[in-house]
């Protein structure tokens, strides 16, 4: 294994670089065949350090971490293969990235989720061309995870610096690296999983040779570790069972099953029109009642729901877990009592239900939140509704919960469906103001736990935002933006409403710079384009803001985690393209796309946009110039 690591190494990592080879009381030929290696190691700096005993995994990075003398430090398994590049695509992301991400790891064939792929070599002899493919088909592409797996794992010596060694009560190993992941996120650094970066890995070999009991090992360690960290964060750990080393997943039946959850409270009058269209659809539904003073639990019960009930914690994620603990279907359907589902797409999610794989595959649907005023924009979001039901999915933040991240970690496949959700919960503006104050609360709850975590800056500043607060929420989106990553969903709506704050903020060249930098990563975007077309017209800048608008009508982007206004690149383009011709005095262009826009928004309420919902519709000019300009022409 040694020979074979050190000699892909070799291969195909690019001078200058160091190897550092700690023997931990070898008894076979291999300290022989290390000290050849050192004599003979040519450009490479090769350092063996020779240990009597076995002091453990921990122990002897810990050595290897105090010789190393380069700037990136690479812990790296000896039953691993490198392959062209890695060593190089592993950098690049801390190049990226620095000084947000701390650790970064590649993917493999033997590794947990989300660094496990399948691989697609049956030999050896396949695995450089495997490598080199799928660095160019995922070339740019990384996710954010929790942990990171030591069997090949890098960080700059300023990170090891800063969190100091493994922790060698690990003793043998196991945990060493969830630990290190830990002290890492504590620290507000990120964990990177390099997807263009693929290392073969044979897996427990050290291990399975000196008859190490691995079940035995993960016990105690993970003991350790929970004493260490708490139960909370002990908690997404489960041990194999005596016959495998791998956790499986349930297995779907010939048919998956599928369980609807839901949390409430005093929801007795939603209920029934949320759940009436849905009777027989699900094999099972849960209700989690979080302090309900009406009749929500009995109407819940009398509706077939089984209902649970949990105190409020401050936490929707932890109220939404305590439904996926009871869920038993092999797929999970979650809904809010203020949502529902007209018959035409009841129809669509049972024929979506009806025919799910087996596979670890999530399913997004369309949500379209209704506007709390008549002539309001409506805006739809992406939401992962339907997914596998794994132990390890559980939702993530106090509020605007999120269960993609845990998806993404196991590695699972994300589809977009045909189902569309009509949400009611924003047309009642005192509720919806009620609401706003309690996330504000919560928020800043979670910020006092992680404050520079990018989801909860986002999420304060968009509340700000609708609170009309733009300097509380630029500061916000702009700390957020700061800890981001370009690939982050979040990312796309934080320029737009940094854009919009700077607007309302009456700066509209830092809205219109933001716009641009925005669409350097996203030039298609449609709520960015949509607002650079505004603010260019704003300027008398008529050609750009043409540009931008027949960009919006004329071009398309894949599917992608959104939340904007309805029609961006239909009817509201139109009608925005057609009032930039009405001021360049192109009246049939015009008369044109006013008609197209009513083709596809017959209702013609198009409307004037208040400064905060620019990016929607933009306003007429004055209607006795309008007028006069008609009369001229006729």
């Amino acid at each position: 294994m040694t020979r074979q690591c050190v000699e892909s190494v070799m291969r195909h990592s690019r001078s200058p670089f160091e190897i550092i080879i700690i023997d931990n009381g070898s008894t076979d030929a291999t300290p022989e065949f290390l000290e050849d290696l050192r004599q003979r190691s040519g450009p490479a700096r090769v350092e063996i350090i020779r240990n009597e005993t076995n002091r453990g995994f921990p122990a002897a990075i810990n050595q290897g971490l105090a010789t190393a003398q380069g700037e990136f430090i690479v812990l790296l398994s000896n039953d691993t293969i490198a392959t062209p590049g890695w060593l190089d695509g592993l950098i690049a992301w801390s190049l990226v990235a620095w000084p947000k991400v701390g650790l970064v790891g590649p993917v493999s064939n033997y590794a947990p989720p989300p660094q496990l792929v399948q691989p697609g070599y049956a030999e050896l002899d396949g695995l450089d061309q495997f490598a080199l493919e799928r660095r160019r088909r995922h070339a740019g592409k990384a996710q954010e995870t929790s942990r990171l797996t030591r069997f090949c794992l890098m960080a700059r010596r300023a990170v090891w610096d800063s969190l100091g060694v493994l922790d060698e009560r690990f003793g043998l190993g196991f945990f060493e690296d969830d630990d290190l992941s830990q002290r890492a996120r504590q620290a507000g650094l990120k964990l990177l999983v390099a997807e263009d970066v693929y290392i073969h890995h044979f897996g427990s070999r050290t291990f399975t040779e000196l008859g190490i009991d691995t079940r035995l090992a993960l016990e105690t360690n993970l003991k350790i570790f929970r004493e260490k960290w708490g139960d909370q964060s002990a908690a997404g750990y489960y041990l194999p069972s005596p016959e495998s080393q791998v956790p499986a997943i349930p297995q779907a039946a010939a048919k998956p099953t599928v369980t609807l959850c839901m949390m409430t409270r005093n929801e007795e009058k939603n209920l029934p029109d949320c759940l009436g269209p849905l009777r027989g659809l699900f094999d099972k539904i849960v209700v989690v009642d979080t302090g309900s003073t009406d009749k929500t639990r009995e109407l819940a019960r009398s509706l077939g729901a089984h209902v649970v009930e949990s105190p409020w914690q401050d936490s929707f994620s932890v109220a939404r877990n305590v439904g996926l603990e009871n869920a038993t279907g092999d797929f999970v359907f979650w809904m809010d009592a203020d949502d529902r589902i007209d018959p035409e797409n009841v129809a669509k999610l049972k024929n979506l239900l009806a025919n799910l794989p087996a596979e670890n595959i999530a399913f997004v649907m369309k949500c379209v939140c209704v506007a709390r005023n008549p002539g309001e924009s409506t805006t739809v979001v992406d939401h992962v509704r339907l997914f596998r039901n794994d132990p390890r999915h559980r939702w993530k933040y106090r509020v605007h919960e999120q269960i993609l991240p845990a998806i993404r970690a196991t590695n699972g496949e994300v589809r977009w469906s045909d189902v569309v959700i009509l949400h009611t919960g924003y047309t009642d503006p005192v509720l919806r103001r009620k609401k706003l104050d309690r996330d504000l609360n919560i928020l800043h709850i979670e910020q006092a736990e992680q404050p520079n975590e990018p989801f909860t800056l986002f999420n304060l500043g968009s509340v700000y935002h609708e609170l009309n607060k733009p300097e509380d929420a630029l500061a916000h989106l702009q700390h957020s933006l700061r800890n981001s990553h370009p690939t982050d969903s979040i990312v796309r709506k934080l320029f737009a409403l940094i854009a919009q704050c700077q607007l309302e903020l009456n700066r509209p060249d830092m809205a219109l710079k933001a716009c641009i930098e925005g669409r350097t990563f996203y030039p298609d975007d449609a709520e960015l384009l949509m607002l650079e077309a505004n603010l260019r017209r704003a300027q008398k800048d008529l050609n750009g803001a043409e540009t931008c608008l027949r960009r919006l009508i004329d071009g398309a982007e894949s599917d992608h985690f959104s939340s904007v206004a309805t029609g961006l690149r239909g009817f509201r383009a139109r009608h925005n393209l057609a009032i930039v011709y009405l001021e360049q005095r192109r009246y049939g262009e015009a008369e044109a796309q006013w008609r197209a826009a009513l083709v596809a928004h017959p209702a013609g309420r198009f409307g004037r946009a208040a400064p905060r919902h620019f990016a929607g519709d933009a306003a007429l000019p004055d209607d006795d110039r309008i007028g006069q300009r008609v009369r001229r022409r006729e």
